[in-house]
């Protein structure tokens, strides 16, 4: 409706300023024509994007994948289980391709990696999650991830958060390769005068 006033609005001033032959009011139809061009394309605009009545984007085909990878690096210490919790469903699009399912109950012994397919929901902003890592001996770490990380850090390198009862675990993601994230698992040497992580 919007749309066809303009477009009559249009036809109607610039016929008029056509046949007026007064300066001043042709100059008025002019304006008139240049008003009416601002309606209908403001008419058009408005009639094409979404308002609060819209139905939300279905999920179905909204997912993307990615690689998750965790690199045991730590002397001597075996990770003897894992468990995992997403903080909103809403993030991931398959239960079987989401960190509490698929990253648990692994076993990762020293020098060894393991890699899970990830498919997170394309319209969240963020997929944070936590990794919970028990090494023989019972000690435990605990690793703030966010998958996301894969599209949003191609090239990344970064130190996520790790709370550890492990002395001087050292915890690197890498995203050097597209859509794959890895945490390297060192564990640190304290020296008087330096920290230097240490690891297969």
């Amino acid at each position: 409706v919007i749309i066809f006033s303009g477009q009559l609005c249009f036809s109607v001033a610039s016929t008029m300023a056509m046949v007026t032959a007064s300066r001043p009011l042709r100059a008025a139809f002019v304006l008139l024509v240049w008003l009416c061009l601002t309606w209908g394309a403001w008419g058009a605009l408005k009639e094409d994007s979404p308002s609060a009545s819209t139905p939300p984007i279905p999920r179905l085909g909204s997912s993307v994948r990615s690689m998750f990878c965790l690199h045991n690096r730590v002397a001597g210490l075996d990770i003897v289980d894992t468990t995992a919790v997403v903080k909103d469903n809403y993030d991931w699009d398959n239960l079987d391709r989401r960190p509490d399912h698929n990253f648990l109950g692994l076993k990762i012994p020293s020098g060894q990696k393991e890699c899970r397919q990830m498919e997170n929901n394309r319209w969240a902003h963020g997929s944070p999650w936590t990794l919970t890592l028990i090494f023989n001996g019972g000690r435990t770490a605990t690793l703030s991830l966010d998958q996301d990380d894969a599209f949003e850090k191609p090239w990344g390198l970064k130190r996520p958060g790790c709370q550890s009862e492990v002395p001087g675990l050292w915890a690197l993601e890498t995203s050097a390769r597209e859509n794959i994230v890895t945490v390297e698992l060192f564990q640190a040497i304290v020296g008087a005068n330096s920290t230097v992580p240490r690891g297969k």
